[in-house]
């Protein structure tokens, strides 16, 4: 593995053990903070910060099997195992979002006397907030920076995780201040995290199914990839352009242009030249297939 690609990794598994420390010390508060102060709706948030910590440990294991090195049964690496990552992040969201939806759902169905929560609750997840709003930011920044998906899909699960605390405190605070007749509002806003929780696993989902379907990155990307390879010597025109994500990284299979004169040892250093130029100006190309075609005048 080459020292840029091994400190990416580095610094993604950094991020997944970040997210780790912070999630387990939340669940523990907001568990206890949720049974001591009366609140379903922060006992629900306490189990949505349980499931990340889940997702962190999922993105961590699938960081390092990523990082492995191309082998005989993996002749294009293990990249795929960080997009795997992601996409059991996304179906576990769906399945605790659903508990977390029908048990809210039941108590309110069930009607009765409610516990009002007290002002531990409300001061427990406004300090929640707080923290997995730096997380989200903190795993967003990172993710793009090294071009993660299930780092991104770990951070827009603490974005989740940071919103459901908002109605927690919307419910919690509502139930406090509203007296007889309002208390259903802490239950509400536990069904409302239910719904996030749904969606931003569905979102995250149908992004790591992509990539394990060799979608086509962004136009952006293949463009600055078609000018670097015109800017090599030689290089008369792209005829095709295929680009998978794998991991970190991208994967691209190539098929230039050039002059009907030019010898198969010219072409050999044509092709060689592209790859290294690539590979060169653009950090996140991890490797370039690279076929030399003759150019024809009347197909441009």
């Amino acid at each position: 593995m080459n020292e840029k690609r091994f400190e990416k990794y580095q610094r993604g598994k950094k991020g997944a053990w970040v997210g780790i420390g912070g999630n387990f010390f939340l669940t523990v508060i907001k568990l206890w903070a949720g049974v001591v102060g009366h609140s379903s709706a922060l006992i629900a948030d306490a189990v949505h910060s349980a499931t990340d910590i889940f997702s962190s440990v999922t993105v961590l294991v699938g960081m390092k099997i990523a990082a492995k090195p191309a082998d005989r049964d993996h002749p294009y690496g293990h990249g795929r195992a960080e997009s795997i990552a992601g996409l059991v992040v996304a179906v576990f969201l769906v399945f605790i979002g659903l508990e977390i939806g029908l048990s809210a759902w039941r108590t309110l169905r069930a009607g009765g006397e409610y516990n009002v929560p007290t002002f531990l609750a409300l001061g427990t997840v406004a300090f929640s907030i707080f923290v997995k709003e730096w997380l989200f930011r903190y795993k967003k920044d990172l993710a793009r920076k090294l071009g993660s998906s299930s780092l991104m899909a770990d951070a827009w699960h603490h974005r989740t995780d940071s919103i459901s605390s908002a109605a927690a405190f919307l419910g919690i605070g509502g139930a406090m201040l509203g007296g007889s007749g309002w208390q259903a509002l802490d239950h509400i806003a536990a069904g409302f995290i239910s719904a996030m929780i749904i969606y931003v696993g569905i979102k995250i989902g149908l992004s790591s199914s992509r990539e394990l379907m060799d979608r086509q990155p962004e136009q952006a990307l293949l463009d600055d990839i078609r000018r670097l390879a015109l800017e090599v010597e030689g290089v008369m025109g792209v005829e095709k352009l295929r680009v998978r994500k794998s991991g970190l990284g991208y994967l691209v299979d190539i098929h230039v242009e050039a002059g009907k004169d030019v010898s198969v040892q010219d072409s050999h250093f044509m092709a060689t030249e592209v790859k290294n130029h690539m590979k060169y100006r653009l950090s996140k190309i991890e490797d370039v297939l690279v076929h030399v075609e003759p150019f024809f005048e009347g197909d441009h």
